[in-house]
């Protein structure tokens, strides 16, 4: 994935935490990275993993999950299609949502790759959405 292929949140003020890249050779063909309130060592409120090559649904709610006092895992209990907006484009996204109202997650695609990003008490509304583009990875 080159920078221009890899989606976040250009204007996060706080820490943006680990980035672990998969694939082989000189080429990546998935990357997570996650994003904190209080600095680099803080638990991620948002994790991003996408893909060129298949959803990454549940790397990104595994990346955020099994921490500090979260569950190690939660199942996804509800699904619905939800039009978004990045980068001033519509593109439809499925939101998800687990019983804990504490974590949710959506997936899109963008600029040929599958993005899922899940989130621990952080909104992911319009303005979110309209918060996303090209980070360097």
């Amino acid at each position: 994935m080159t920078t221009d292929q890899t989606v976040g949140i250009p204007g996060w003020a706080e820490g943006r935490g680990m980035i672990i890249r998969g694939g082989t050779g000189r080429n990546a063909d998935s990357l997570v990275h996650s994003y904190a309130h209080g600095g680099r060592r803080a638990l991620p409120v948002v994790v991003f993993a996408q893909s060129t090559v298949r959803d990454q649904t549940d790397a990104a709610v595994r990346n955020l999950l099994g921490r500090g006092d979260r569950p190690e895992w939660l199942d996804l209990v509800e699904e619905a299609p939800a039009p978004v907006v990045v980068e001033g484009a519509a593109v439809a996204a499925r939101r998800r949502r687990s019983a804990d109202g504490r974590v949710s997650c959506a997936s899109f695609a963008w600029r040929g790759a599958f993005v899922a990003v899940a989130s621990w008490e952080h909104p992911l509304d319009a303005a979110f959405f309209a918060s996303l583009g090209a980070v360097a990875p």
